[in-house]
């Protein structure tokens, strides 16, 4: 039972972003003098709660990628990281989409970009007792990218 209310919400919540992300396809115009045209990519992470115990709180962070859900990880706190704050994150600038979270002195960080036809996944992590800076960001998927 608690599957299938999970199910049911994620798909939801794709069902949200596939409708609010119908449009952008719009803007993404290639110039005239290119031989190939790229496909259009609407990509977004979606965080999935799958426990609420404050203790130990989970989640699942999946990818939905031109129609398609890639379950990337689960980790403890997730959300999405708008743009304004991708250098916060040291999250380079030109990513499609961000996600992350920190709790109890750590945190997992991850994005994606667009290369062509691959939408490359990266995943970083801080902790507060690290004797180094930064993200520490590894790419863990990489997906081809099909039309819409």
């Amino acid at each position: 039972m608690k599957y299938t209310y999970l199910l049911f919400h994620t798909l939801l919540i794709m069902l949200v972003f596939s409708a609010c992300q119908q449009n952008q396809g719009e803007k993404q115009q290639p110039a005239s003098n290119e031989t190939s045209v790229p496909p259009m990519v609407d990509a977004k992470f979606v965080c999935t709660e799958i426990s609420e115990d404050e203790t130990m709180p989970r989640s699942i962070l999946s990818l939905y990628l031109n129609g398609q859900v890639h379950s990337l990880d689960t980790i403890s706190t997730c959300e999405r990281i708008g743009q304004e704050d991708y250098q916060r994150y040291a999250i380079p600038s030109g990513a499609v989409t961000a996600a992350g979270g920190w709790w109890a002195g750590a945190g997992d960080y991850f994005y994606a970009m667009v290369d062509g036809n691959v939408c490359v996944v990266m995943q970083g992590w801080q902790d507060e007792q690290q004797e180094d800076d930064g993200f520490h960001y590894e790419q863990i998927r990489r997906f081809v990218v099909s039309e819409k």
